[in-house]
């Protein structure tokens, strides 16, 4: 290619030929010589490498973790909208308990379903309901049981998935104090303190009001914990764009100068074992004319 700078042998040693006149102990140096070269050209070769695979890692890990923060955002929205649902629920029954009507079953049945433990429990409960009013309840379990294992699985989900994908303070806080806000409704519920009158509807809306607000407030960190590790995403992206071909020609470079080097290496080699054989050979001519001489 023209232009391209090219690696020559030359360019590693300028000492002459392995097979020039020289003394052995001479050979054994250059090859001592050649050997460090070698050795420091390819730690070289693998720590550029290194460092390059160790830069790719690190640039991935910005895009990993938006990907979490994202999947957080969306399970916390999808939160939010069933707390909401449920408010919208418990509000209606606030109203009819307002009018001076009986309120319905089903703000009754969502403050007991809320300290239930298990799904036997769950069924005794809505066994005694059904006990209570056999014309408003149906053998099936209604849809706010439904919502509410739901919301619990999912409060569940994203305290476990949240610590794991932010370290932030603020969101970490956050998720502490809606974690309190349920641990003191879930035992006024199983301590009697909310039964199904205006009270416990009262307390009920007002602890899944305030746990909206907290989640509303988890999701707009996350937001902006988002977009900074997009923005460090696209400038990192920039960054290898920009550099990529310096790493790529430098390990270039490298790769033909441990080739390069090798090769005089092995050279020398065979010189070293040509000069040993070429020792042992006139020794033993020597020996054998001073053997005639002696005869």
């Amino acid at each position: 290619k023209k232009g391209s700078k090219k690696l020559s042998c030359n360019m590693v040693s300028t000492c002459s030929g392995p097979f020039g006149s020289s003394s052995f102990s001479e050979a054994k140096k250059r090859l001592q010589k050649l050997e460090q070269d070698y050795q420091h050209t390819y730690e070289k070769y693998t720590e550029l490498q290194s460092d390059r695979y160790m830069y790719y890692v690190v640039f991935q890990h910005p895009g990993h973790h938006s990907r979490w923060v994202g999947y957080c955002i969306y399970h916390s929205k999808h939160l939010v909208e069933q707390l909401q649902n449920v408010l919208d629920k418990l509000s209606t029954e606030e109203a009819s308990s307002q009018t001076g009507r009986e309120p319905p079953t089903n703000g009754k049945q969502f403050i007991l379903m809320h300290g239930c433990k298990s799904l036997a429990q769950e069924k005794m409960v809505l066994q005694q309901l059904k006990a209570e009013n056999k014309e408003q309840y149906t053998d099936g379990l209604s849809q706010e049981t439904i919502d509410l294992k739901r919301i619990k699985e999912e409060f569940r989900y994203i305290q476990r998935i949240v610590p794991q994908n932010s370290s932030k303070k603020s969101i970490l806080d956050l998720l502490r104090e809606i974690k309190e806000t349920q641990k003191l409704t879930e035992k006024a519920i199983s301590n009697g303190a909310l039964m199904s009158n205006r009270t416990s509807l009262d307390n009920m809306i007002s602890s899944k009001s305030v746990i909206i607000k907290l989640l509303t407030k988890v999701i707009r960190e996350f937001e902006k914990e988002k977009k900074e590790m997009e923005d460090i995403l696209q400038d990192r992206v920039h960054f290898a764009r920009k550099h990529e071909k310096g790493y790529t020609d430098k390990m270039r470079v490298l790769q033909e100068k441990c080739k390069c080097i090798g090769e005089k290496r092995d050279a020398e080699k065979k010189y070293l074992i040509v000069l040993k054989e070429s020792f042992r050979s006139s020794h033993k001519t020597a020996s054998q004319r001073k053997g005639c001489r002696k005869g």
